[in-house]
């Protein structure tokens, strides 16, 4: 019994010695570069990825998403006046400009003889609109407009009536305000608000438009419900009749 004992000791000696050489041969093995094949680096690294490579992949999934978002906000937000906005012309630093528009919606560009009127469309549009101006003045060709808002002007609505926080509204940057996301962000209809909204905009002629439209109509189809503009107002009555919310 003792005998066995002692051989199996020994055996696993052996077997531990050969193990520990093998493993002092695999570092060499790598540092050779042609024993490891590279499909086998590229199994490893799958497997067990490098923490220092994940920052790098959560960063350009951010930039990818502020690339798509400023793609996305220069085809919807409409420039307004009093919003301050940087202008570059690739190649022509003293293009660069950082200007505030007008309250009539014009800014003055580099170079251009007359200000353009710039407010009502989206930075796609006044883009468009000033590489226009630059070419058919034969100020420059080929001309590469960027133009970016840094402060957007103050976008308001006033709500009062039948909601629980009637008052001023404010219109998010870059986002289109509908009577229902009005009335929901003045706290809602109370409980005995009239369906029939009365909507009233003041239009660039200086001339007041009423629109009359159905709170009830659009909460439940999205279809019907309508824009809301800066400085509308709206005004939701009592309801004579009975609770409809």
């Amino acid at each position: 019994m003792h005998t066995r004992f002692i051989a199996s000791a020994r055996a696993s000696a052996k077997l531990a010695a050969l193990l520990f050489a093998a493993s002092l041969a695999l570092p060499s093995a790598r540092a050779g570069g042609s024993s490891v094949p590279t499909s086998s680096s590229s199994a490893s690294d799958s497997a067990s990825p490098d923490p220092a490579a994940a920052p790098a992949n959560t960063t350009t999934a951010a930039a990818d998403d502020d690339a798509h978002a400023a793609s996305l906000s220069a085809q919807i937000y409409h420039i307004h006046p009093t919003d301050k906005i940087h202008v570059e012309v690739t190649d022509d630093d003293r293009a660069r400009r950082d200007l505030s528009v007008a309250m009539d919606g014009t800014v003055r560009l580099a170079y251009l003889d007359e200000p353009l009127k710039i407010s009502g469309l989206t930075i796609n549009q006044a883009i468009d609109m000033i590489q226009k101006a630059y070419v058919d003045q034969k100020i420059f060709v080929k001309p590469q407009v960027s133009l970016e808002v840094v402060v957007y002007a103050d976008r308001r609505i006033s709500v009062n009536g039948q909601v629980n926080r009637p008052g001023w509204v404010n219109i998010p940057p870059e986002e289109t305000m509908t009577l229902v996301s009005a009335v929901s962000a003045a706290g809602g209809p109370t409980r005995i608000t009239d369906p029939d909204v009365t909507i009233t905009r003041t239009l660039a002629n200086g001339k007041t438009k009423i629109i009359h439209a159905n709170l009830k109509s659009a909460m439940e189809d999205p279809s019907k419900d309508i824009p809301i503009e800066d400085g509308d107002s709206i005004y939701l009555k009592e309801d004579m009749l009975g609770s409809v919310f």
